[in-house]
């Protein structure tokens, strides 16, 4: 331990907040969080401490620099723990998968006539989440269902606004229409009330409603609306999807039920969601690399869980005992608004709970572990192909996408798709918007984005390692420019290979250099090496790469497709008067392509903030003139793309 740090020991306040530890050169060793920064920073150093995390063993040597972030409250400390545990990836936090593919339902309240959208990211904007659901499949059907039993609307708001008849889903009687007919406010407010009731799974509280409410209306000879309330509760005893089970207990509190199984440093982590005595969820999460023991892994997941927008319930049931169980209860409170206990159940019906968590943990770790099998093999076979030393851990590919070869018709692009440990890396997807003008070069596209791409590498940001494989698509030449980009910039320990598709044409089986090579198979290529490397069909290791190019080709071509509509749509809109770069920005991020502006109405164009009146008259009448002079195609003919 160095001065600076022993100085900055002895100065820590007693109050709650984050500490980041950091390594020479600053990369960041550990970030935590603490109700007194004081007490907890210390016993890391503390003689005869005996703390298990294994890393703490070796901060005397690694441990360079110390900051401290004081935190008005333990809440505070919880959320900055999380937003930066997120952006500065340190190397012994507990690695937590993304979420970004789960779907959470949101709901905003606030507004006239809310409606129930799927999202991938919880936003702070006072709206309410439900989930993230453990499926899409699952969230589509719950928002399904419950839209149908109290007919809440499915359109955007802008669409919304600028309906003047009610569209196809009145018609089928699965929406009262409040786009443009007489709805009552209050009566709709109470359908989605119940809706929101339904999905936090207090379906018996909303049948209890709904029959009260059809006794009332027999009472009151309505017959017509207490047979409507009578369709409605068989409609919502007969609706379940995948993720609600039958009654685990006779409580009705919110519940967090936690499991855990682990087996050296993997571990998976099961959370039951219980919902009026419910389970309405089971969130599975898998770590691997895990370097601390159990309860300090579990301690950082819920930290990071709830940090994250998870919602309080009402209790966390949990295996065993947890640093700072008492900062998370305060936290917990704050967002629930009364108290909630976070404890380990000794015995009884709760007990049994704990038992059916782990079971669903244990479950979840066997399927993480055929699918780690499954990936260690590609890992292999692919170090075997490529004859590296040990198997890699992750790989990225690039590719590059122009349009028709002109810089006219639009942006050329680059995309880079991640694998890491068995699995694509969506987290670490990136896309380049080139600078410079690439029409129709490959090569100076390619070399353009892999520098800007390595050039962080080369600076240390922990987000932009380099990777164990780096894979170009492309032949030879595109091989030549990443070795040369390498050579350059100083990178070295990544791997380079080249992954070719099939050539048109080579049906004598041989690629140049005269080496034996099944045409009808992508080529691999790699540095140092002239010839392409024979890979069957079939094999794991060009399974993996055709893999890893296909997504990759996919997540550029998405973009590209993005850029050229955003540049098509500004280049119509730069030549009408009164509509300047700042409206132009506005409409490109609420229309986002020509198509859906050109058919937006004038009421949809001017509920764009910041859009008058005159200039969504003048959008109209400049894109309806557009569309007038454009020519017309014989049935058949080819069209020229949006």
């Amino acid at each position: 331990m160095n001065e600076r740090v022993r100085e900055k020991l002895e100065r820590l306040p007693r109050a709650p907040g984050v500490y980041i530890m950091r390594a020479a050169g600053g990369a960041v060793l550990y970030v935590g969080k603490a109700a007194d920064l004081r007490s907890r920073v210390r016993s890391y150093f503390a003689p005869g401490a005996g703390d298990p995390r294994f890393f703490v063993a070796r901060l005397d040597d690694e441990l360079d620099d110390l900051e401290t972030i004081v935190t008005a409250n333990d809440r505070e400390a919880f959320l900055l723990e999380n937003s930066l545990i997120k952006e500065l990836h340190p190397r012994y936090n507990v690695r937590l998968r993304d979420d970004k593919d789960y779907l959470s339902v949101r709901l905003d309240e606030k507004a006239a006539w809310p409606r129930l959208e799927l999202v991938r990211r919880p936003k702070p904007d006072g709206a309410r989440y439900f989930g993230p659901f453990s499926s899409a499949r699952v969230a589509r059907q719950a928002v399904r269902i419950v839209q149908r039993l109290f007919r809440i609307r499915p359109c955007r708001d802008s669409v919304f606004r600028g309906r003047s008849r009610p569209c196809l889903v009145y018609q089928l009687g699965r929406c009262d229409g409040p786009c443009v007919l007489p709805v009552d406010n209050d009566a709709y407010r109470t359908a989605v009330r119940r809706a929101v009731a339904l999905l936090e799974g207090r379906r018996d509280a909303v049948l209890d409603e709904l029959r009260r409410e059809m006794a009332g209306a027999a009472a009151a000879t309505e017959y017509e609306r207490a047979g409507e309330l009578r369709d409605q509760i068989a409609a919502v005893e007969r609706a379940s999807w995948d993720q609600v089970q039958d009654v685990v207990e006779v409580s009705r509190k919110d519940r967090d039920v936690v499991g855990l199984h682990r087996d050296g440093p993997v571990a998976a982590v099961v959370v039951l969601e219980i919902r009026s005595g419910r389970v309405v969820g089971a969130r599975t999460f898998a770590f691997a690399d895990v370097e601390v023991p159990d309860a300090e892994l579990l301690a950082e997941f819920l930290g990071r869980r709830y940090a994250g927008g998870a919602p309080a319930p009402d209790e966390v049931l949990l295996p065993l005992e947890i640093p700072d169980s008492q900062m998370l209860e305060a936290f917990l409170a704050e967002a629930r608004g009364r108290r909630v206990r976070v404890h380990v159940p000794r015995r009884g019906r709760l007990r049994r709970l704990l038992a059916l968590a782990r079971a669903n943990a244990e479950q979840r770790f066997r399927e993480e572990s055929r699918d780690r099998e499954s990936a260690a093999a590609q890992a292999e076979a692919l170090a075997k192909a490529l004859g590296l030393r040990r198997p890699p851990r992750t790989v990225e590919c690039v590719d590059i996408s122009h349009w028709g070869g002109h810089a006219e018709h639009g942006a050329t692009v680059g995309a880079i798709a991640a694998w890491r440990d068995g699995r694509m890396d969506k987290a670490n997807y990136r896309h380049f918007r080139l600078r410079g003008e690439h029409a129709g070069d490959d090569y100076a596209a390619m070399r353009e984005v892999l520098v800007r791409r390595f050039e962080r590498a080369r600076g240390g940001e922990p987000r932009w390692a380099a990777p164990d494989v780096l894979v170009v698509d492309g032949g030879r030449g595109q091989l030549a420019v990443a070795a040369a980009v390498f050579r350059d910039l100083g990178i070295q320990g990544t791997a380079l290979a080249a992954i070719a598709k099939p050539a048109v044409g080579h049906s004598d089986g041989r690629q140049g250099g005269g080496e034996e090579h099944d045409s009808r198979l992508d080529t691999v290529y790699v540095a140092g090496r002239s010839n392409p490397l024979k890979l069957r069909a079939g094999s794991a290791a060009l399974h993996l790469l055709v893999r890893l190019r296909d997504e990759t080709h996919r997540f550029a071509v998405t973009y590209q497709g993005k850029v050229r509509g955003r540049r098509r749509l500004s280049d119509r809109l730069s030549g009408i008067p009164g509509v300047g770069p700042v409206t132009r920005r506005r409409l490109l991020k609420a229309f986002g392509s020509v198509a859906r502006l050109a058919g937006a109405s004038l009421a949809e164009i001017a509920a764009v903030e910041g859009v008058t009146g005159a200039q969504a008259a003048a959008i109209v009448g400049q894109l309806g003139a557009d569309r007038n002079e454009e020519p017309s195609f014989a049935p058949g003919a080819p069209r020229p793309p949006e």
